[in-house]
């Protein structure tokens, strides 16, 4: 099950949302305020069923009893559009004034029904009972946060999501997050940014597990391992939450109720703002605060001022604050608090580090898409360790979902294993994952603004343990950016004589030279940039950043360009100097030096800080011979894969057909061609969350047929016969990329092919994979080329020209050994590429043991 609600539920809520801006109600948070309002008083009437299912009657337990019985969900949905608006209306101002359930009278405060098109509020209602009975079969799934799902998918759909740094944690972040705190009974808990109390909701599923025999848990119990007293202190003072915003309170206080929690302690409050002189103190802090945007710093609790308005640094000062001198916490950070030099930062991580940050676990890029894209880490301090002289830093790579906008489930998950490492390290045994080392406090204390960025330190050993000694590259090059004349294109020349003017386009056939440039520059425009001379190193500092090329040629380098210049060839091998700007070692320091969000950036100030071994030039140079010999090994393994491809390229059997007498046959005579759907018959609104799969371009293209986006029911597909496709046809792409072809095997999934395909079946006198060679081949994709149209679409081809299209067909027992003869090609390329993966971490090796 996914991480976000279906997509049959996305179409549910979008049908929703549409019902609303149909009737005039087009404010987001309005829309999310009035389907989670009824969407609590359904799951309050299913509450009530449970109850007097299981004999409770106490009408402190039961919401819609006497008076408000005739509120009940199922009532209500008896009711026409008059009745129901009026009987909301009135359900919204009894409900406080009539039930004894704390919960449920301060979320329904202040409540009123919105949505005043009559008709329109019956058809939310029915819509949304429908909903959330597929709501339910997820949950029965193991899916439980149900309004956290639901506003996580609401909250999407606000023009100002990206903005407010009202981001949900995805679930299985939290369950991590609270594993590595792992609270206590007995201990209290606070979320200061609660939002729909995901990290509370957690929490108690945590100590539910961890106070609850095996037997209780399999038969629904919970807590037979506390004491009544233990019991009561869960339940009446455990839990506690901040939120600026009384709609989150309301929707967290539903999330709680419907888990169990009657009596969390959730509060309106800014908790930067207004917990100026608050004493009170917790055990336990979990939180993703908001990290977005800036606080006026005047309306800082005075307590919490660190000259400055980040969100993110104050309420890590808020929780220092307010932890008990056993207290320990978690909390998501955007990454800029582990290495942002700005004063408000360098205190926030020095403060950090005395009130015992013991690890910082960096996250992947994409967690929180498809809101943000923000790289964020977990901070976990612990006062109680404030002796412990070091941090352990944990770095994950994928988190079990693609992380693509779609957040799709993938095999990839490195956080079990991950948190194992942890809780070894935390029992001090010793850790066994590459990605996860400790660091001492006096190497990061070292650094002067106590940078966190935990590869820096896995990069950058002890000098002590170094083979040679450790120098900064300002010490070894002079380093300047390059200049742009502004505005660019004004200073560009088509005349031969200009200078040349270096661009990242430049590098694309580069290895390690670059012997010459595409462009020229006036020489105004060079005056106005910087000069390099052969020889010179050059290095990009944006985006891609960090890949050296060596200049045979002069030029000049626009300000996204950094020349590197060697002070002392006596000290310094340029080739030495390459290869160990090349390797890890120095691209995984710049990757942890560089600034910036999405767009990571380099520049001549943290370039200059980065150090590498400096054996003495002899031994660089055995060094680079000893390089050589693997290089030349790696350099071998690519020119035969390259012969190997593009013998494979050309293959033509002509000249062998002529020989031998093949027939030369048409494609059409020996497969039978069918173009996939055109017009309306394959609309995306037709597209199912399961079912048969539609196959599409990409699956051509990339040959990954197991990955489906769009599925159709039985009834379409029976309706399609003539485009589902069956085992041994050929699908190949028809448009935009011309001639990409994969062939179904008896494993792929059942579907049809969509316009963009062509599907082509081979009878009998035809092996599958030989036709897919044939038209695979240069040969073919030529004629393919020159018979294709474009509009819009560019290279569209017609299914009578591939029809049309001829080739030589020899005996089936000729095909197999040509298909065998391919087969054992391309287990040779696959044998040269591991060579490559092999020596090129040789190389990397041989660089790492200087």
């Amino acid at each position: 099950m996914s991480d976000f609600i279906s997509s049959n539920l996305h179409k549910k809520v979008d049908h929703l949302m549409d019902i609303f801006f149909g009737a005039g109600v087009a404010s987001h948070p309005t829309i999310i305020e009035q389907i989670n309002y009824l969407l609590f008083m359904r799951a309050l009437s299913q509450k009530d069923d449970d109850l007097k299912k299981i004999g409770v009657t106490d009408k402190g337990e039961i919401v819609f009893d006497g008076e408000l019985e005739k509120y009940h969900w199922e009532n209500l949905l008896t009711l026409n559009a008059e009745q129901l608006f009026i009987a909301l209306e009135e359900c919204f101002r009894k409900i406080p004034e009539s039930t004894t359930n704390r919960t449920v009278r301060l979320v329904f405060r202040n409540a009123h029904i919105k949505l005043f098109d009559k008709p329109s509020l019956r058809t939310v209602v029915h819509e949304l009972d429908a909903f959330a009975k597929l709501m339910d079969d997820e949950e029965h799934d193991g899916k439980r946060d149900i309004f956290g799902d639901t506003y996580e998918y609401l909250l999407s759909k606000l023009s100002q999501a990206g903005t407010s740094g009202q981001f949900r944690t995805p679930r299985h972040i939290i369950e991590f997050l609270v594993a590595v705190v792992a609270p206590k009974k007995g201990e209290t808990i606070l979320d200061p940014a609660v939002g729909t109390a995901g990290f509370l909701v957690k929490a108690f599923e945590y100590l539910r597990r961890e106070y609850t025999s095996p037997e209780q848990l399999a038969s629904g119990g919970t807590f037979d391992q506390l004491s009544s007293k233990e019991h009561s202190f869960l339940y009446e003072h455990t839990f506690s939450g901040f939120d600026s915003d009384e709609d989150m309170i309301k929707f967290g206080m539903m999330n709680l109720y419907l888990h169990g929690l009657q009596n969390a302690k959730l509060i309106r409050q800014n908790t930067l703002t207004d917990t100026a002189g608050s004493r009170d103190k917790y055990d336990v802090i979990l939180a993703n605060p908001p990290f977005s945007g800036k606080i006026d710093r005047d309306s800082v609790a005075e307590e919490l001022q660190m000259n400055t308005g980040a969100t993110e640094v104050l309420f890590l000062r808020y929780m220092i604050r307010h932890l008990t001198d056993i207290g320990r916490a978690g909390v998501i950070v955007p990454e800029g608090v582990l290495f942002n030099a700005a004063g408000g930062y360098t205190k926030i991580r020095e403060l950090l580090l005395e009130n015992g940050l013991w690890c910082v676990v960096s996250l992947p890029g994409g967690v929180f898409n498809p809101y943000a894209g923000v790289k964020t880490s977990i901070l976990f301090f612990d006062k109680t360790r404030k002796e412990k002289a070091e941090v352990l830093f944990a770095k994950v790579e994928n988190d079990g979902f693609s992380l693509s906008a779609q957040r799709k489930p993938i095999l990839k998950n490195d956080l079990p294993e991950i948190l194992l490492d942890i809780q070894r390290y935390q029992n001090g045994e010793e850790l066994r994952l590459m990605n996860v080392h400790a660091v001492s406090y006096d190497r990061i204390k070292n650094t002067k603004d106590y940078n966190l960025s935990g590869d820096r330190f896995k990069l950058v050993e002890d000098e002590t343990e170094q083979n040679w000694p450790l120098v900064k590259l300002d010490d070894l090059l002079t380093i300047e950016r390059g200049a742009s004349p502004r505005p660019i294109d004004q200073y560009m020349t088509l005349d031969l004589n200009g200078e040349n003017w270096i661009k990242i386009g430049d590098t694309k056939n580069a290895t390690k030279y670059i012997h010459s440039v595409a462009e020229k520059v006036t020489k105004a425009g060079a005056a106005k940039s910087r000069r390099v001379e052969v020889d010179d190193f050059i290095l990009s500092n944006s985006m891609s950043f960090g890949r050296p090329y060596i200049m045979k040629t002069t030029g000049y380098i626009h300000d996204g360009w950094l020349l590197l210049r060697i002070k002392d060839s006596a000290k310094l091998s340029a080739d030495y100097l390459y290869e160990i700007l090349s390797s890890q070692f120095v691209q995984r320091q710049f990757e942890a030096a560089a600034t910036g969000g999405v767009v990571r950036n380099l520049n001549s100030k943290l370039v200059r800080e980065v150090s590498i071994p400096l054996p003495p030039i002899n031994v660089q140079n055995k060094v680079i011979e000893a390089i050589k010999n693997k290089q030349k090994a790696v350099d071998t393994a690519r020119e035969l894969i390259k012969s190997l491809e593009r013998e494979r390229a050309y293959f033509d059997p002509s000249a062998r057909a002529r020989k031998e007498g093949w027939d030369i046959v048409r494609l059409g005579d020996v497969a039978s061609l069918v173009r996939g759907p055109f017009g309306g018959s394959l609309k995306k609104e037709i597209f199912k969350n399961s079912g048969y799969k539609v196959y599409e371009q990409n699956d051509a293209i990339h040959g990954d047929l197991d990955s489906t986006r769009y599925f159709i029911d039985e009834a379409k597909f029976t309706e399609m016969k003539r485009f589902q496709v069956q085992p041994n046809d050929l699908i190949m792409s028809c448009s935009g990329t011309l001639g990409k072809i994969s062939v179904i095997t008896e494993s792929s999934p059942i579907g049809i092919i969509n316009q963009a395909l062509l599907k082509i079946t081979p009878k009998s006198d035809v092996l599958p994979a030989f036709l897919k060679l044939i038209l695979e081949s240069t040969l073919m994709q030529r004629v393919l080329l020159s018979n294709s149209q474009g509009g819009v679409i560019q290279n569209v081809v017609s299914v009578k020209q591939l029809a049309d299209m001829e080739f030589p067909l020899p005996p089936l027992k000729v095909q197999a050994e040509i298909v065998a003869d391919f087969a054992e090609e391309d287990s040779i390329i696959a044998s040269n590429r591991k060579i490559i993966d092999i020596y090129v971490q040789k190389i990397d090796q041989a660089l790492a043991e200087i």
